[in-house]
């Protein structure tokens, strides 16, 4: 599946880097934005992407938040997903 946008970046701006600091999260910062995303449900490609970051060594655990606007009202939702080992 492709990406309408990724970024990765160290301490991350914006959203991303004020969930980081608020709950002290360490480690890549990565946002995408599926072709295709669900509203209310995680997208296959941050299951993906989250599971290369735990086998490679990049994080302990990994905190995927999906969030859409639609014309139906916002939705949302966050899995915390860890190694198998941890």
């Amino acid at each position: 599946a492709g990406y309408a946008e990724c970024e990765v970046c160290g301490e991350g701006p914006g959203v991303l880097g004020h969930i980081a600091a608020r709950w002290g999260l360490t480690g890549p910062v990565v946002a995408i934005s599926p072709a295709e995303a669900v509203p209310g449900t995680v997208p296959e490609d941050a299951y993906q992407l989250a599971a290369l970051l735990l086998a490679d060594g990049d994080a302990d655990r990994v905190l995927v938040i999906a969030a859409e606007q639609t014309t139906d009202g916002d939705h949302a939702v966050a899995v915390l997903l860890t190694h198998p080992a941890s």
